[in-house]
C-alpha cells in the first residue's frame, strides 16, 4: 500500500469548504487519490522543465509552467482512476 501524502482531515476540509454539508469517507479517499495523482503528474512535469534547463534543482517557475501545461493539456481522467 502506498504512503498517503495528503491527510484525511485536510481533504475533508477541502470538500467542506467547497460547500458539502456532509462528506463520506469514500469521497475523502477518492479526493485524496485524485490530488495525489494530479500532484505527482505536475511534479514529474516540473522535473522535466528543470532537466531541460540543465538544472538539478526544481524551481517555482518549473512548477508554475508544469501546472499551466497540465491545465492546458486537458488531463486524462482515466489516468486518475
Amino acid at each position: 500500500m502506498r504512503k498517503r501524502r495528503f491527510s484525511y482531515n485536510n481533504c475533508r476540509i477541502i470538500l467542506r469548504k467547497a460547500g458539502a454539508r456532509q462528506v463520506s469517507e469514500e469521497a475523502v479517499e477518492e479526493l485524496r487519490k485524485t490530488i495525489d495523482n494530479v500532484a505527482l503528474d505536475i511534479a514529474k512535469r516540473a522535473v522535466l522543465f528543470a532537466d531541460d534547463a540543465a538544472r538539478f534543482r526544481v524551481e517555482s517557475e518549473d512548477v508554475r509552467c508544469a501546472m499551466k501545461e497540465f491545465l492546458e493539456s486537458g488531463f486524462d481522467r482515466r489516468k486518475l482512476k
